[in-house]
């Protein structure tokens, strides 16, 4: 059973956790802002990737917002094309980062 649980982890940001039987297999960390949120962080323990958890987080994320932006390291491509595989574009590049986004 996977259930979100909710903590704030820095001010403005709310940090979520992936459980998958009592045991956090992934986390979430979002800065909303009225009708868009910016991923800060969003990582899956290893032994449990590949097995849809990352999809499960951004769809969290898209469901509640109208734009969800993230910016990506340029070398990073793994995770450069898993948001392109889900809809995102890289709108901006500046200091080693791809700025990329998916508006409904």
């Amino acid at each position: 059973t996977l259930d979100i649980y909710e903590s704030f982890f820095e001010e403005g940001c709310h940090c979520y956790f992936l459980m998958d039987g009592g045991l956090p297999v992934g986390e979430l960390v979002l800065l909303p802002e009225e009708s868009e949120v910016t991923i800060k962080s969003m990582a899956i323990v290893p032994a449990y990737r590949k097995k849809g958890y990352s999809r499960k987080l951004l769809e969290f994320a898209e469901d509640n917002a109208k734009t969800v932006k993230v910016a990506v390291n340029t070398t990073n491509k793994k995770a450069i094309d898993f948001y392109r595989k889900h809809g995102y574009n890289i709108v901006d590049n500046k200091d080693n980062l791809s700025f990329m986004e998916k508006s409904k």
